[in-house]
């Protein structure tokens, strides 16, 4: 698998969940409803409550212990505690002992350069620098360590074109450039950045498809695009000059797989559900969500998850902390159906996380684009709010109709119905024929007297395509 976002490399594979119905037959647009095992969640990432240094406690399986979250995953202990963190509070069930000796243990991590590494004693990278920084937001400890000294050791990763190396043997990714800038503004430093240059950067990753890549002229990928759009954002260039948003909405939006619904990382891959969160935060940062069938991205998540509690990149795999706090993420990202907390989708931190941490800060640097995400978050509420109005009116004109069919009505109120739904399911085949059934009727019963009708019908039709055949139906009749 290719590393995004934490970089952390997983494999991707294809959702087998059941995605949206496609409207035919009893003219049902939703598949079946899903339930979310938060408990069962909650159970799972408390097996990673032993120490930071040795996260799992004897009761863990055998196979966890001794090869994958053990000595394979040393290296990136930090964020095994931040992604068991962030599950917890997503589900709104982090306890004061979840968080207990956490803070202390991350303050060990810090080198003397003032960047952090994966565990204690390792080298600092940007990668758990962030992870680090995030920890210490949640647990509302930022006040602990000299923020001077961790952007010192942040901006001094910033090359002359503008990029940034992740550590000091200088290797460059857009990454570690939202990494950066998200560390900074968090810490309130922006201005130790030049973010011109940081700005330019990210742009020539820019690619023809509207995607962005790792460097310059490298392939689109979905986390990078998360990466670029995300810093962006941060430095208020969301709408810098070059930067096509449709086009990187379309690119996103054809990332979703079908069938399953989930999305995946790059053209011609398979559906993986870390990919909700890298997929749907650019795509909610650009208010493009509803350019997606959000209620199947949902499903496969809920499909993804085990009868043991975690959630897994596809339906048939195994579960692990990465993909459990990504899926969850990403559920967070489509509204409150689901009772998970709201997630920041450019900080990658709780919204109440992130605002508490913004209302302390006496720096400008600090809230550099807050103004416009909290106006995006809301939008995207507000879209949330009104699909799912849109869903419940739409549910209960399909059993009206059905009602009113049954009963044998073929009048206004039976015209009035089948126009609604045909409205938002075009392909409605039965609400079709009982309209061919009330046009059939109206014509014989009583010639043109009925004609006025119709007609309105199709002037309250809001497509060219729909109008057509309604006009069509029109003309048929008389």
């Amino acid at each position: 698998g290719q590393g995004q976002g934490q970089g952390q490399g997983q494999g991707q594979g294809q959702g087998q969940g059941q995605g949206q119905g496609q409207g035919q037959g009893q003219g049902q647009v939703q598949g079946q409803e899903r339930e979310l095992a938060a408990e069962r969640h909650a159970a799972f990432v408390r097996l990673f409550e032993g120490t930071p240094w040795d996260p799992l406690p004897s009761a863990a399986p055998r196979v966890m212990r001794e090869i994958d979250y053990n000595w394979l995953s040393e290296h990136l202990r930090i964020n095994i505690v931040l992604w068991r963190l962030l599950v917890l509070k997503l589900l709104g069930r982090l306890e004061e002992r979840d968080c207990r000796g956490v803070a202390d243990w991350v303050l060990a991590c810090q080198q003397p350069c003032g960047g952090f590494g994966g565990n204690v004693d390792h080298d600092a990278h940007l990668l758990y620098t962030f992870s680090a920084i995030q920890v210490l937001c949640i647990l509302d400890c930022l006040g602990k360590i000299d923020t001077d000294k961790v952007a010192r050791f942040v901006a001094g990763l910033q090359q002359e074109d503008g990029s940034f190396f992740g550590d000091l043997w200088g290797e460059v990714d857009t990454r570690f450039s939202y990494l950066a800038v998200a560390c900074l503004s968090l810490l309130g430093k922006l201005d130790y950045i030049n973010k011109k240059k940081a700005v330019a950067f990210v742009m020539k990753c820019h690619n023809t498809d509207g995607g962005f890549g790792a460097v310059p002229d490298a392939e689109s990928h979905a986390g990078q695009v998360f990466c670029c759009i995300s810093a962006l954002s941060i430095l208020q260039a969301v709408d810098v000059k070059g930067l096509n948003k449709d086009k990187l909405g379309w690119w996103l939006a054809e990332r979703q797989v079908f069938p399953g619904g989930g999305p995946n990382g790059r053209p011609d891959k398979l559906a993986d559900a870390c990919y909700c969160w890298w997929v749907l935060a650019p795509l909610r940062i650009l208010e493009k969500l509803q350019w997606i069938d959000t209620r199947a991205v949902a499903n496969y998540i809920l499909d993804c998850q085990k009868e043991s509690g975690g959630i897994a990149d596809r339906p048939e795999e195994m579960v692990d902390l990465y993909h459990t706090y990504h899926g969850l993420a990403g559920l967070s990202l489509l509204g409150t159906r689901y009772n998970v907390a709201a997630m920041d989708p450019v900080y990658q931190l709780p919204v109440d996380v992130v605002n508490r941490v913004f209302s302390k800060s006496t720096s400008n640097n600090a809230i550099m684009g807050r103004v416009e995400l909290t106006d995006t978050i809301n939008k995207c509420e507000l879209a949330t709010q009104t699909e799912n109005n849109c869903e419940i009116a739409y549910k209960h004109n399909m059993a009206r109709m059905f009602s009113i069919r049954k009963n044998g009505n073929l009048d206004e109120e039976a015209l009035s119905t089948t126009t609604t739904l045909l409205e938002t399911n075009p392909n409605f085949y039965v609400a079709f024929n009982y309209r061919r059934e009330i046009l059939l009727h109206m014509r014989t019963t009583n010639g043109c007297a009925n004609l006025h009708l119709i007609a309105i019908a199709c002037t309250n039709t809001n497509t060219n395509t729909k109008r057509g055949v309604l006009l069509s139906e029109l003309q048929s009749c008389t």
